[in-house]
Parts: C-alpha cells; sequence; structure tokens
C-alpha cells in the first residue's frame, strides 16, 4: 500500500486511491530529476535524497529499482544523491552500470557543492535519434 500523504501538497485524493489498489501500482519518489544539457541531451537519472530522509543503501526502497529499469532502458545512468540541508556536500550513489562505469566502480562518493556541479557537468550527453524524437531540433 502506498503511504499515507505527509506534506499536504500533493492530491491527496490520488495517493488515497493508491493505497486501496494495495502495493506493486505506485510509489511516492522523493525528487527525481532529469539531468539534461540544452533540453534534449539526457545526461542522467538522479534520484534527490535528503541527508534526513530515511533511504540508505542497504534499505530496500521500491522506487529505486524502478527507477533503475527505466534509466536502463534509456541508456542512461541513474544515481541516488543524498546532501546534507546546507547544501555542502553530496553522497553520490551509482545505481546502475551506467552509473557505476562513470564512477570508477560501484563507491559512494562525496562531493563538496562546486565539486558536485563539475560532476554533474562532466556527465555525458546522450542524444535520442530524430526517428525517435520529432521534436527534436538538432
Amino acid at each position: 500500500m502506498s503511504k499515507e500523504e505527509r506534506t499536504g501538497w500533493r492530491d491527496k485524493g490520488l495517493s488515497f486511491v493508491h493505497r486501496e489498489f494495495g502495493y506493486n501500482f505506485m510509489v511516492d519518489l522523493d525528487f527525481v530529476a532529469i539531468e539534461y544539457s540544452y533540453g534534449y541531451h539526457v545526461k542522467a537519472l538522479i534520484e534527490y535524497k535528503n541527508e534526513h530522509s530515511a533511504w540508505s543503501p542497504e534499505k530496500e526502497d521500491k522506487g529505486i529499482p524502478a527507477i533503475k529499469n527505466l534509466a536502463d532502458m534509456a541508456g542512461v545512468p541513474f544515481f541516488v544523491v543524498k546532501y546534507t540541508s546546507d547544501y555542502l556536500w553530496w553522497d553520490v550513489y551509482p545505481q546502475n552500470d551506467a552509473a557505476v562505469e562513470l564512477c570508477g566502480g560501484g563507491e559512494t562518493k562525496r562531493y563538496k557543492k562546486k565539486t558536485f556541479k563539475k560532476f554533474l557537468d562532466r556527465l555525458p550527453r546522450r542524444v535520442i535519434p530524430i526517428s525517435q524524437n520529432p521534436n527534436n531540433p538538432l
């Protein structure tokens, strides 16, 4: 069953209906972002989690395998990134083979804010072929 609505800013009705459906229908993601360049060059999928989040690499999270599967199908790296509330530190957890390859292994990497920005800038761009994206002006 999906969790009780905690923040009140999402549609409570939708949350209630999904709780009725039971498990394995929907997962509440904290903050999934598509890192991209120029709008069409997808660089990575990242699930951002605040340092106070209950998530840990050892704890099962039903959303992580779903995002990993999506990233694998798109051929892009997927990371979970835990950040401190003051945004000074960023812990990067590679979640799929593409992410592990970019990080030179599966170990967690800790970055200061400026270094994390450089990490994002260095992510390779993946261009979706025009035949798959007719709106791509490139």
